[in-house]
C-alpha cells in the first residue's frame, strides 16, 4: 500500500477502538476475534454504547482524511512523521481511543471542539507544531513492553492536551505520569 493510505485493518482497528475508548487492540486479537464468531462479524461488548453511528464515521473520517491531510502537509520533509497516522496502527489506534474517550467521557460537541484545537496546533508556525519529534525520542527510549507502552503514551497524551491539562502536546511528560 502507499505510505499516505491507511490500510483497511487499521481503519477497522481504529473504528472499535474509537468506539470502545481502548487503545490496547491489537490486530492479532482482533482477527482471532472475527475468525471466531459464528456469523463472522465483531461482537461490540454490549456495554459499548455506540452512540451516533453518523458521529463515528464522521470522526473517522476527519481523523483519516482531514487530520492526516494535515500532519502530512506540515511534515512533508519528514517521513518518519508524515505518515505517522497511516503507517502502521499504533499511534492511529491509540489516537482513535482518545478521542472515543472524550465523546464518551463529554459529547461529540466536546471532540469536536478538541480536533478543532489540534487542528489550530497545527496551523501553528515552527517546522514541529504536534511535537512529534519528541514523540520519536520518547519512544526511543521504551525499552520493555513497547507496544503497550506507546499506545498508551499516545493515548495518555492526547487525553491530557484534549482535557486542556497540557497547552500543547507534551509526550516527555506524559511519560513521566506513566514512568517510562
Amino acid at each position: 500500500k502507499p505510505k499516505d493510505h491507511f490500510a483497511a485493518s487499521d481503519l477497522v482497528l481504529a473504528t472499535r477502538a474509537f468506539i470502545e475508548y481502548n487503545p490496547q487492540l491489537k490486530k492479532p486479537d482482533e482477527a482471532e476475534s472475527l475468525l471466531e464468531t459464528n456469523a463472522g462479524f465483531t461482537d461490540l461488548q454490549s456495554s459499548f454504547d455506540v452512540g451516533d453511528v453518523t458521529d463515528v464515521v464522521m470522526t473517522m473520517k476527519r481523523i483519516a482524511v482531514d487530520i492526516h491531510q494535515k500532519v502530512m502537509e506540515r511534515y512533508a520533509d519528514n517521513p518518519a512523521n508524515r505518515y505517522i497516522l497511516s503507517g502502521g496502527g499504533i499511534f492511529l489506534v491509540s489516537f482513535a481511543a482518545a478521542c472515543g474517550k472524550i465523546r464518551n467521557m463529554l459529547n461529540t460537541t466536546s471532540l469536536n471542539g478538541a480536533l478543532e484545537r489540534l487542528l489550530k496546533e497545527m496551523a501553528k508556525p515552527g517546522e514541529d507544531p504536534l511535537n512529534l519529534d519528541e514523540y520519536q525520542r520518547v519512544v526511543g527510549n521504551i525499552k520493555t513492553s513497547r507496544g503497550k507502552a506507546m499506545r498508551r503514551l499516545v493515548y495518555d497524551t492526547f487525553l491530557r492536551f484534549f482535557n486542556g491539562t497540557t497547552p500543547h502536546l507534551d509526550w516527555a511528560d506524559a511519560a513521566r505520569q506513566m514512568s517510562v
